[in-house]
C-alpha cells in the first residue's frame, strides 16, 4: 500500500489531502502440510505384491489436492532378479475421479524406480473454480493400491521404499491448491519430511525359529501367507519418557522367514521413540533404548540379549529370539495360557490360531513343549514401567 501528500489552498487555509492508492497484489493462502505412507502390504502369491499408498493431512490448513504423482525406489534384494510389471488395482483409489491415478510403470535395472504419473489438476481456468480432492486428517486418503507381478519369486528381504526428488528416473511432486487472488493457486508443497521412509527391524519368534530362520505358520490348508512371509506382527512406537505412552501402531506388518519386518514412518516423525514388538502368542517385547527415526532405521532383537529392554529373549542356536506362550497376551506366561491351550491340545485344533505355538497349523504336545519352559522361568513382559 502507498501514501501520497498533496498540499491544497483554499480561501487561504492549506488542506493536508491524504490520498491513497492500492498497488494490484496478489493474496496466498498458507501452504497445506502433509504426509504419504505405504500400508497394507501383502503378497497375493510369491511373486505378486500388492500395497497402498496414503494421502493424509497433518495441521489445521485445509489440504485440496491438486496434483500428485510419485517416484518410488524399491530394494532391488526384494526384486530378486526378476522383471517386474506395475499395475493399479481398479476401484482402489479415494480420489476424486479426476484424480484417480491412472498411468503406472516400473523401470527396472539400476533404477528400480515405480513412476505413477499425474492427472491434469481439475480447475476452471476461466473461472478459477477448482475440484481437486479434500485430504483428511486421520487415516487420510488412498491414493491407490500398487500390484507388482515379478518373473521370479520376490526375495525374503523387505522392499524398503524411499520416494525420490529429482526429475531423473522420476520426480515425486505434491501440490495443493492454495487460496489467492484473484483464483486459488496451484502450489507445489512436497516435503521430503513428509514422505514416509521404510523403517526396518529384525525379529525371531521362538515358536517358529528352526535354528536358522523361521518356518512359516501354518492353517489347516497349508501356509497362511504367501511369499516368504513367515507371520505377521504388530509394531509400537512408545513415548520416550513416562508413562511411555503409545504414540503410533502398526498392525499385520509383515515377517519374514528371515526375520526382517519393515513399516513406514514420515521423517517428521523421528522421536526418538521405544520401538515395541507384539504376536499373537509371544510376550511383547520393547527395545532396550528409545530409537532416533530420523533416517532409514534397521533395529536388530536377534543378535544380543541387550538389544531387549531387561534383556528379555531366550537365546536358541546362537540366536536371540522373542518368547513364545503369551496367548492370552496378558503380558505373562503362566497357567492361564496353558488352560486356554489345553482344550485345542484334546480336540486337536487345526488352524492359524493362537493356540498353536511351533505355526505347524495344529495344537498338540510340541506346542506344550514350547510353552512349558516359559512357565517354569516366569517370562513376562519387561518395559520401562
Amino acid at each position: 500500500m502507498k501514501k501520497t501528500i498533496s498540499t491544497y489552498v483554499t480561501s487561504g487555509k492549506r488542506f493536508v489531502v491524504y490520498l491513497i492508492f492500492l498497488l494490484p497484489f496478489t493474496l496466498f493462502g498458507q501452504t497445506p502440510t502433509y504426509q504419504c505412507d505405504i500400508r497394507n502390504e501383502s503378497f497375493v502369491s510369491a511373486n505378486e505384491f500388492q500395497f497402498d499408498i496414503y494421502l493424509s493431512r497433518t495441521g489445521t490448513t485445509p489440504f485440496e489436492l491438486a496434483c500428485f504423482q510419485t517416484g518410488l525406489l524399491i530394494n532391488s534384494a526384494f526384486l530378486n532378479g526378476g522383471t517386474i510389471s506395475a499395475e493399479i488395482v481398479p476401484s482402489t483409489s479415494g480420489l476424486n475421479a479426476s484424480q484417480a491415478p491412472q498411468s503406472i510403470a516400473f523401470a527396472s535395472g539400476t533404477t528400480n524406480c515405480l513412476k505413477i504419473a499425474p492427472r491434469t489438476p481439475p480447475r476452471n481456468y476461466a473461472t478459477g473454480i477448482s475440484s481437486g480432492t479434500i485430504i483428511s486428517t486421520g487415516d487420510g486418503n488412498r491414493v491407490c493400491r500398487v500390484k507388482l507381478t515379478n518373473t521370479n519369486s520376490f526375495d525374503g528381504n523387505p522392499a524398503s521404499y524411499s520416494w525420490n526428488f529429482t526429475p531423473t528416473p522420476y520426480n515425486t511432486i505434491v501440490s495443493a491448491f492454495v487460496s489467492g487472488s484473484p483464483v486459488t493457486i496451484n502450489t507445489v508443497i512436497t516435503s521430503s519430511p513428509s514422505q514416509a521412509v521404510s523403517q526396518n527391524t529384525k525379529v525371531y519368534l521362538e515358536g517358529l525359529f528352526n535354528g536358522t530362520n523361521m518356518n512359516k505358520a501354518q492353517d489347516d490348508m497349508g501356509d497362511h501367507f504367501a511369499g516368504p512371509v513367515a507371520d505377521v506382527i504388530t509394531v509400537q512406537l512408545a513415548e520416550a519418557t513416562a508413562p511411555y505412552n503409545i504414540y503410533k501402531t502398526f498392525d499385520n506388518v509383515l515377517l519374514y522367514q528371515n526375520g526382517m519386518a519393515s513399516f513406514s514412518l514420515p521423517q517428521a516423525e523421528s522421536g526418538p521413540y521405544y520401538l515395541v514388538i507384539k504376536h499373537r502368542n509371544s510376550v511383547e517385547t520393547w527395545s532396550a533404548n528409545p530409537i532416533s527415526f530420523s533416517g532409514s532405521v534397521n533395529y536388530d532383537f536377534t543378535s544380543a540379549a541387550n538389544s531387549a529392554y531387561g534383556d528379555n529373549l531366550n537365546i536358541v542356536s546362537g540366536k536371540y529370539v522373542i518368547f513364545v506362550g503369551d496367548v492370552t497376551q496378558d503380558g505373562i506366561i503362566d497357567g492361564d495360557d496353558l488352560a486356554l491351550m489345553d482344550p485345542d491340545v484334546i480336540l486337536g485344533s487345526t488352524g492359524y490360531i493362537a493356540s498353536d505355538l511351533d505355526g505347524g497349523g495344529y495344537i498338540d504336545g510340541d506346542d506344550l513343549v514350547k510353552i512349558d519352559p516359559n512357565i517354569i522361568i516366569g517370562i513376562s513382559t519387561q518395559r520401562p514401567y
